[in-house]
């Protein structure tokens, strides 16, 4: 029989918790948790230069008398909680392996170090956030990789997308930055996501995002393979054919230099030609038919303020007053929150906040998002530039929402 003054051992981890609250790292009675002598003992002098680490706040025990809560940890050293946190069969990198396999062997790896303890936000989620089986994507974009980054973040909700194009503009395998899916692939990624073991203190979605196509509201998606998934996020990547506006495949928008000779000179004609309130309103009458059409498209993908699209193929949206554009778009608003749509939103500034207000007013919800591609690795859209989405998303004093199927958060008490 054990003494009473040997210490029993720490109890491991639930298998699906990829990073344990402090509280559970050294329960009362271990090895690694000391009583203090005093309520105001912490351990270790912040002012030490020596190598190693307080407490973390976390680690506290109820008093015997009172409702206080006292710091009962003892100075640690920062390879020891390593060591520690290998031993229980936790990752200590960002890897690019997967739980079930060697942890810290191949791929990137990036020491997490002691993780700060997690306060999880109800109405805090990125419903976009993409997977390394795209092109464009890290391959640090891991399932557990994003999870890890997902609760440092606070996030309580998030959707891991696959690219999903079945039709490119140019009928071809390729189109500008865009590849048509590869039905294996898509197999592949719903077979990893749906095999993964989720932490039990953050939902993981499944989505796809894919492209709004023509103006009666066709998605670029079959029905059989949305219904696979939890949500679609729609985008705009290229311009829909419209009845008002249709663009040329052979026209590149980004790159309108390398489309052939003639090609940007006849589009610049037919735009110049055409009345901006009229392509407006053929725009949101796509926007509105396929949310009428595809009951899983639960995302508007960086929206902005819905007229980005626009823009990039030289429509001239900016020549109309801020109260016009809020007319021509409102059609399109009030179905977004009737469908309970979520309008997202990147750090990108808007051009036309007054939209977004008016969005707000009718009761539109928002999500934020960084458009994730990579990880922490140098990109173009990091997942740890989430924050910079919220911080935006607040100082324009909109109303958060998050995904109602799965939610249980209700998004009219979020702010």
């Amino acid at each position: 029989m054990r003494s009473r003054s040997t210490p029993a051992p720490v109890p491991p981890f639930a298998p699906e918790d990829p990073v344990a609250p402090f509280g559970s790292l050294f329960p009362a009675g271990s090895a690694g948790f000391q009583p203090a002598a005093s309520p105001s003992s912490c351990g270790a002098d912040p002012k030490d230069p020596s190598p190693v680490s307080r407490a973390p706040p976390g680690c506290h025990r109820r008093a015997r008398a009172g409702t206080r809560r006292q710091a009962a940890c003892r100075p640690v050293s920062r390879s020891s909680r390593l060591k520690w946190l290998d031993t229980a069969g936790r990752q200590a990198n960002f890897s690019r392996v997967e739980p079930s396999s060697r942890p810290g062997r191949t791929g990137f790896h990036r020491k997490i170090g002691w993780v700060k303890s997690i306060l999880i936000s109800p109405d805090k989620c990125d419903y976009h956030v993409h997977y390394f089986l795209d092109g464009c994507v890290h391959e640090e974009m891991t399932l557990a990789n994003i999870e890890r980054e997902a609760l440092r973040l606070g996030l309580a909700e998030i959707c891991v997308l696959k690219h999903y194009s079945h039709r490119l503009p140019n009928g071809g395998p390729a189109w500008v930055n865009w590849k048509r899916i590869v039905p294996e692939q898509f197999d592949s990624f719903l077979t990893d996501i749906r095999g993964y073991r989720k932490c039990a203190r953050i939902s993981m979605l499944t989505g796809a995002e894919t492209e709004l196509l023509d103006d009666s509201g066709t998605v670029n998606i079959p029905a059989a393979a949305a219904d696979r998934l939890d949500a679609l996020s729609l985008s705009v990547h290229w311009l829909p054919r419209m009845g008002v506006l249709t663009a040329d495949p052979a026209f590149n928008p980004w790159c309108p230099e390398g489309s052939p000779p003639g090609v940007v000179a006849d589009w610049q004609d037919r735009v110049s030609k055409c009345d901006p309130a009229a392509v407006i309103e053929n725009f949101v009458a796509a926007y509105r038919h396929a949310i009428e059409k595809n009951p899983k498209v639960l995302v508007f993908a960086h929206m902005g303020d819905g007229l980005d699209p626009l823009r990039i193929y030289g429509v001239p949206v900016d020549t109309l007053s801020s109260d016009r554009l809020n007319i021509l778009m409102e059609p399109l608003l009030v179905a977004c929150a009737e469908a309970e749509v979520l309008w997202e939103l990147t750090p990108s500034p808007v051009k036309r906040p007054s939209i977004l207000d008016r969005a707000n007013e009718l009761g539109v919800r928002f999500s934020a998002t960084a458009d994730a591609h990579f990880l922490r690795a140098d990109g173009w859209a990091n997942l740890r530039e989430h924050e910079k989405a919220e911080k935006y998303l607040s100082s324009l004093g909109l109303t958060r929402g998050t995904i109602k199927r799965t939610q249980q958060f209700h998004s009219g008490d979020a702010r």
